[in-house]
């Protein structure tokens, strides 16, 4: 099955509101990343950008 447009826009959308980000020393990306947050990249003043999802309450 295919999504069109407007589906992936919606989950696109929905996956943005349950994501937060983080910019973070090299020493403090150790140990959130232990703590489940996701490595995205490093900055070139070596500070690091760590992201998590957060899961939907029901």
């Amino acid at each position: 099955m295919i999504a069109s447009v407007g589906q992936m826009q919606e989950n696109l959308e929905y996956r943005e509101q349950l994501t937060s980000q983080k910019v973070v020393s090299s020493k403090e990306a150790e140990k959130l990343i232990a703590e489940g947050w996701r490595f995205v990249a490093v900055l070139p003043n070596s500070k690091v950008i760590l992201e998590k999802i957060q899961m939907p309450i029901k």
